[in-house]
């Protein structure tokens, strides 16, 4: 998705969809740091709202750029409904290298349940990016609530003489509801009272609520704060099951044709996501398993080129597939699904527990480990999760006491760096491009050539001596 450049004063704060509680005066003050010595902080993510942009993610970044006076910023303009405005921010804020608290998570669920009107489970849970059943956990306190307050109306309007179509009309809830709640009210008294209908009584046994709560509440944490399982099992509780999964390919297919390799990695992660495991899908769309390994590792760096301050941050689609032996225009695909509709792919960490699976990762290792490769990609992303899990900082996040802030250290120390850094990005160029050989065959015979005149004035200073 290409970042355009976007006036600041044109982009609006709203700490009603914003999930954050709190702007970290020390990250600002670290990302401003970071500015003055040219470090890209990658792209601010918006959504357009009349004349303005309001922010979905970027928070720290947008107030460092305004401490340093900047006038523009990079953003990527996001196209989503506003009802999910405060979703989608939530989710963009719980993957980046600052997750969100629990208290910060359950806010926006609840908040999307009763500001925004979403009251689909899992819609909610689609938009955000984690299980239905966590969704339900965090607004099952709520909704019974809501529940004893419904109850309360029904008993009150059944009072006052209505039926129980007229009380469903007016509460706007199935007529089923109304039976269910008056039937419990019949139930606890032990007696039928006057307002409670023959009719209602004799079906009373067989009425049960369209929607019935579930048994089972969800009281673990979301994303960020899951347990590291060194088994290898996921914790979505994902089903075991060897029924097919449904797609979203049929009805994606109304809105254009599929570029070669697409149909097949998107598929390859829902089955992903139902916790198949690799040899399964492998037989299932006919692909070899590095393939779909590969896919799955590649939804991981992206997800990681979108964390700040990850080593692959802002790693390119390009550099992505050619470290993974992809085509570029399959990880693009991903790319572009992961920004628009990131809801139809597995979780990132769903996605890292399935590949550390002992059936799913590759049964060889390597000595060397290739910068982009899936050993690469999983080593960084195991040092992520078990520092999550430990509740401490990825060791690309620690600050040191010890290093002095940028501003501190000499500009010629500082231009030595730079200079330093330029020259091994050019020995890495001429190495990848097979010309550091030739470089270094020449300055060998340089070297060797030194090495002879060398011995020779030696050999000429010590017969002088010796004359002496």
């Amino acid at each position: 998705m290409r970042a355009k450049e976007i006036l600041i004063n044109k982009i609006i704060q709203d700490q009603g969809i914003y999930p954050r509680f709190n702007t970290d005066t020390e990250r600002v003050n670290l990302f401003s740091e970071l500015l003055d010595c040219g470090t890209n902080l990658g792209p601010v993510k918006l959504v357009r709202g009349g004349g303005f942009y309001m922010l979905l993610d970027g928070n720290h970044r947008l107030e460092a750029f305004r401490l340093k006076g900047r006038k523009k910023i990079s953003a990527h303009i996001m196209q989503v409904e506003k009802r999910h405005w405060r979703l989608w921010a939530a989710r963009f804020n719980n993957v980046s290298s600052k997750p969100l608290s629990r208290k910060e998570l359950h806010k926006t669920i609840r908040d999307a349940w009763e500001i925004d009107g979403i009251r689909d489970t899992q819609e909610i849970a689609h938009e955000l990016g984690c299980s239905e059943r966590y969704v339900r956990g965090v607004l099952q306190p709520l909704r019974q609530g809501e529940k004893e307050k419904l109850k309360k109306k029904v008993l009150e309007l059944k009072k006052e003489g209505l039926s129980e179509r007229e009380i469903a009309k007016k509460t706007g809830k199935p007529r089923t509801t109304v039976q269910r709640i008056i039937l419990e009210r019949v139930a606890q008294n032990g007696t039928v009272p006057k307002w409670a209908t023959q009719e209602t009584a004799e079906k009373g046994e067989n009425i049960e609520e369209s929607a019935p709560e579930p048994s089972e509440i969800d009281s673990g944490p979301a994303l960020s704060e899951n347990s590291v399982d060194d088994s290898g099992k996921s914790p979505n509780n994902l089903p075991e099951t060897t029924d097919k999964p449904p797609s979203v390919i049929p009805e994606l297919a109304k809105y254009g044709t599929w570029e070669p390799g697409q149909q097949e990695v998107l598929r390859a992660l829902e089955l992903v996501l139902a916790d198949w495991t690799l040899r399964e899908i492998s037989a299932e769309l006919h692909q070899p398993e590095v393939s779909i390994r590969n896919s799955a590792a590649a939804l991981i760096a992206l997800h990681q080129a979108q964390s700040p301050h990850h080593p692959y941050e802002g790693k390119s689609v390009d550099d992505i597939a050619d470290g993974l032996g992809m085509k570029p225009q399959v990880v693009a695909f991903l790319d572009e699904f992961l920004t628009y509709m990131p809801g139809i792919f597995p979780t990132r960490e769903t996605v890292f527990y399935w590949l550390r699976k002992k059936e799913n990762f590759p049964p060889y290792r390597t000595e060397d480990c290739p910068v982009g490769s899936l050993i690469d990609i999983m080593r960084y992303e195991s040092i992520y999760w078990r520092c999550v899990n430990d509740k401490i900082k990825p060791p690309w996040e620690e600050e040191k006491d010890e290093v002095p802030k940028y501003e501190e250290v000499p500009q010629e120390v500082v231009k030595g760096f730079q200079q330093a850094t330029e020259f091994f990005r050019f020995v890495t160029d001429l190495a990848q491009t097979g010309a550091l050989d030739l470089v270094m065959s020449e300055v060998m015979q340089r070297y060797n050539i030194l090495l002879v005149v060398q011995n020779g004035l030696r050999d000429v200073l010590r017969g002088h001596t010796g004359a002496l």
